[in-house]
């Protein structure tokens, strides 16, 4: 699938250029690889042709790629989907300075940050020169550092004093002759080549974000969908697959989160995670959906969430298997910043030590969901009631750590009922 990869550790006996023979079958036109060596590419982008069948065998070459004797770690990249892989050989056809030091690709790492990768080993790469030139949208932006990455020389990384947004082209060029591979040969002059740019999108929230916009996804694959408004859908989604959105919450609160899926005849279901920094997640809901009858048999399950504030990655992990999903659009329903308004929920003692009386008295007489939300915005506590007037229920916070925490109501109507309480010693 696209984004999966094979790694490997390699011993290259013998600095040379090789030829990389692979064997591929597929009876598909979207497979595509390329090579990297050491986290920097040492290929461009190459597709599988159509072989017949899925054990119909061809052998495809990569030619002119630059290996350093030594050990590496090797890695597979599937820039496509469907097709099969059997060996890699990998055999010498010359020296390192027959061919020229040249590019190979270029990508962002983050938004200010381009990483270019030439296809062997540098000597010394000046810490500023105007013989690189990076453009964004057609316009040149001003270099603020040059340098080698500190473990591959076949990689330097320029740094700039602007943001970059997903939206925007990216290419560079270089017109010097200063610059030598570490075997003698002189980097080529290369023009308006094409930066991969890798900066996610950011999702406004409220608001529909598509399954497929995601920066970074595991397991998954997308497809063609009759859903309406057509464009792509994601499937072939097992358990612990995951895809990641950066998001940005202006507002943090209580949210009606719709997600569009389809299966044919499985239950579905996901959870979604904030991902911190360290990478660990935090689990804000958990949600199944029921099987539809088809892959492109479409549907809207509605759900609750509580999502902080800020810009950060939101995690779609697969927790029941399988199912195709679509979009996912989420609606401001509360704000825990403004003011209580209603009187339909009493909290006492509020501020408490631990343990909180909880009554609700409702005009019309309905079934209900009461939801306890931390300030990561998990669920901590939930209980629900068949159709009635009044509640009542004690909350146990003793265990939780002092703080404010937001109680939700929420009837089959959907009308929205909240209350802060503080738990403090």
């Amino acid at each position: 699938n696209e984004g999966e990869w094979l790694e490997y550790d390699v011993n290259v006996t013998q600095s040379a250029v090789y030829d990389i023979n692979l064997r591929l079958a597929t009876a598909e036109f979207q497979g595509a690889f390329h090579f990297l060596l050491d986290g920097g590419d040492i290929s461009t982008i190459k597709y599988v042709p159509n072989t017949g069948g899925w054990q119909e065998w061809q052998t495809v070459t990569i030619s002119d790629v630059v290996l350093t004797q030594g050990r590496h770690k090797l890695r597979f990249y599937s820039d496509g989907s469907g097709y099969n892989v059997s060996s890699f050989q990998f055999a010498p056809t010359g020296a390192t300075t027959d061919i020229p030091a040249d590019f190979v690709s270029a990508l962002t790492l983050d938004k200010n940050t381009i990483q270019l990768n030439i296809n062997k080993p540098l000597d010394v790469v000046p810490s500023s020169s105007y013989d690189f030139k990076i453009y964004v949208n057609g316009q040149e932006k001003t270099i603020t550092q040059i340098y080698k990455a500190s473990d591959n020389d076949r990689i330097v990384r320029f740094t700039f004093d602007l943001n970059i947004d997903a939206s925007e082209v990216i290419r560079m060029s270089y017109s010097g002759t200063q610059i030598d591979a570490t075997d003698g040969t002189t980097l080529q002059i290369f023009t308006q080549e094409d930066v991969q740019n890798n900066v996610p999108i950011l999702h406004a929230i409220p608001g529909k974000v598509e399954a497929e916009d995601y920066f970074y996804q595991l397991g998954t694959a997308t497809e063609n969908t009759s859903d309406v408004g057509r464009g792509k859908n994601v499937g072939n989604l097992d358990q612990a697959d995951y895809m990641d959105y950066m998001v940005n919450v202006p507002t943090a609160g209580i949210y009606d989160v719709v997600f569009r899926t389809a299966a044919q005849s499985e239950e579905g279901g996901l959870r979604l995670m904030r991902i911190d920094s360290n990478g660990i997640g935090t689990i804000l809901g958990t949600y199944t959906f029921e099987a539809t009858g088809g892959w492109q048999n479409w549907t809207s399950t509605q759900e609750s969430i509580y999502l902080p504030g800020g810009e950060y990655q939101l995690r779609v992990e697969v927790t029941q298997s399988q199912f195709n999903f679509n979009w996912m659009d989420f609606t401001l329903i509360t704000s825990n910043d403004q003011p209580l308004e209603d009187t339909f929920i009493n909290i006492y003692p509020n501020p408490g030590k631990g343990i909180f009386n909880m009554k609700a008295h409702l005009n019309t007489p309905e079934a209900f969901e009461v939801m306890v939300f931390n300030q990561a915005g998990q669920v901590i506590w939930q209980e629900s009631s068949e159709k009635k007037s009044n509640w009542n229920s004690t909350l146990d916070l003793t265990k939780y750590a002092n703080g404010i925490y937001m109680v939700v109501l929420k009837t089959t109507s959907g009308t929205i009922h909240t209350q802060k309480i503080v738990k403090a010693q």
